[in-house]
């Protein structure tokens, strides 16, 4: 339920830093990835995306970004963070292959900690790195 304005107004936050996924050939936008660093605990980074355009030709640049990003953040020591709603089955499942584990949830969201050996050895994480 998110709008492009409030795309526009979150990117003009200090601790937030928003890229889009293009497509250069097309001149059309994929998807987005949101990382909110977190003023009260330094070096822990929150993490949230998606695509608009669910073409499974897609997925493998988008999931090939988003693991070159957390490369370079695991690498810079941050802690990556994320949550979904508990009914948001695509996010959970794409989440859990990543590495996140569930670190708490309430009645509507579920919060996880990307899991740094759960990362590391992930079969879809290695083979997307290639």
């Amino acid at each position: 339920d998110t709008t492009e304005n409030d795309i526009k107004e979150s990117s003009y936050c200090k601790n937030v830093t928003i890229l889009i996924w293009c497509d250069v050939a097309t001149d059309s936008s994929h998807g987005m990835v949101f990382l909110e660093e977190n003023i009260n605990i330094p070096n822990q980074i929150s993490f949230h995306g998606g695509t608009w355009k669910y073409d499974h030709r897609n997925y493998f640049e988008v999931f090939s970004s988003v693991i070159y990003l957390f490369d370079i953040l695991l690498d810079k020591g941050l802690e990556i963070t994320t949550s979904c709603s508990i009914a948001n089955n695509r996010a959970a499942k794409y989440q859990n292959v990543m590495g996140f584990m569930e670190t708490e949830r309430d009645e509507d969201v579920i919060y996880k900690k990307l899991n740094r050996e759960a990362y590391r050895t992930s079969y879809v994480v290695n083979k997307l790195r290639i």
